[in-house]
């Protein structure tokens, strides 16, 4: 985030800039549910990927961008201090709300079935004042990131890990979400140095296949799964945008524009294809890969058509903490479905869904053929103009 930006918004706040961080709540386990049945870990843990359960993970871990930290999911307004928090614990990967069907992450779901799971995020962290890391948990996105940070924090995640006890033998789920800035920022060279690099397929490509190697040699008993891209470009799509999303969304996504449209849309799905190829090259038995479609069809759509700010953060960019919710039982949801029948499901019927009695996690079967996904048809809006870019 460029600190001229961060600096204005701050001379806005005036006095909240004095208000310290959201206190850090001690997670804890998810009261029991009717709605599905529980189960523990296999009495050995397993040595195949394809057999894991739920309660075999024992560390849960992400890298990625803003959209993992929870940027600006409590915000009310642009000038509230919530704007410059990323509120992790409602984070749809590592959020540690114990209200889990309301509040709904990855780890307060496997958290049923491991109680001694690690790695979810206690807190929020302002990305404006100092304050500790504890809040983060193994939640080690970034704002702002893009697919060219992915080895770097790939390297911050191991050295993380490698500092809990026993970590050797606890299986590992790593989400990794970056695509959301290479598509609107990198892709057309804006940004400045902290873009330079290939935003190209074949770069994206790249840059993960970099820190799934980092991943791979340093941490076995893993398992990756990769949130294929969602269409950032919808968001143009906005129907009656207030003055803040027609002030900051040129800002956040300077590559978008009528002509540049289409294009960045087959850009979308050129990165899913390379991932899709990525994990088929990488995975192994000890270290699974996985590409879930949990994101792709983002966003709910509003009665008079287009996204629904209603789900997002003032800055209509960012979800806000209903939307987090929906994501975290979307990625459930992928991890208890067939891999050839997962979904992407942004309705009022979406709903938790329940594993059978000592059912595995989805994994792809062999090393060559990873599923199909949700079919996608974009739709192009008119005024979309471009302009410079903040880091969020």
């Amino acid at each position: 985030m460029h600190w001229f930006l961060v600096f204005a918004s701050c001379f806005v706040l005036s006095c909240e800039c004095c208000i310290g961080p959201r206190p850090a709540p001690t997670p804890t386990p998810p009261p029991p549910t009717s709605s599905c049945t529980r189960y523990g870990p296999s009495p050995v843990s397993p040595s195949d990927v394809s057999r894991l359960r739920p309660g075999d993970i024992g560390i849960l871990a992400a890298i990625g961008d803003s959209d993992s930290a929870a940027f600006g999911a409590r915000a009310t307004s642009l000038v509230s201090l919530e704007y410059f928090s990323e509120a992790r614990d409602i984070s749809f990967v590592s959020g540690t709300s114990p209200d889990y069907e309301s509040q709904t992450s990855l780890f307060n779901m496997l958290l049923q079935y491991n109680p001694d799971l690690i790695g979810g995020s206690p807190g929020s962290n302002s990305v404006i004042l100092p304050g500790s890391d504890a809040s983060k948990g193994l939640n080690l996105a970034v704002s702002g990131a893009w697919a060219g940070d992915a080895p770097g924090q790939a390297e911050t995640l191991v050295t993380a890990i490698q500092q809990v006890s026993g970590w050797e033998d606890k299986w590992k789920l790593i989400t990794v979400q970056l695509f959301g800035n290479d598509i609107c920022v990198a892709s057309c060279g804006e940004g400045g140095a902290d873009y330079e690099g290939d935003a190209t397929p074949d770069g994206y490509k790249s840059n993960m296949k970099t820190a799934l190697t980092i991943l791979k040699s340093a941490l076995p008993k893993t398992l990756i799964v990769f949130t294929a891209p969602y269409d950032p470009t919808k968001i143009a799509d906005i129907t009656n945008k207030h003055f803040g999303c027609q002030f900051l969304f040129p800002t956040l996504c300077p590559c978008l524009s009528d002509s540049s449209r289409p294009g960045l849309v087959d850009l979308r799905t050129q990165y899913q294809e390379k991932l899709v190829e990525l994990a088929a090259e990488m995975r192994s038995e000890q270290f699974g890969v996985e590409v879930i479609p949990a994101m792709v069809n983002l966003y709910p759509e509003a009665s008079s058509g287009g996204p629904d700010p209603a789900f997002l953060a003032p800055d209509c960019y960012h979800q806000n903490a209903e939307l987090h919710s929906m994501i975290g039982k979307n990625i459930w949801n992928n991890l208890v479905e067939n891999s050839d029948q997962r979904t992407s499901n942004y309705g009022e019927d979406l709903e938790l869904v329940c594993p059978a009695r000592r059912q595995f996690l989805s994994t792809t079967t062999g090393v060559k053929k990873q599923p199909g996904f949700p079919n996608t048809q974009p739709s192009y809006k008119i005024g979309v103009p471009s302009g410079p870019s903040y880091k969020l």
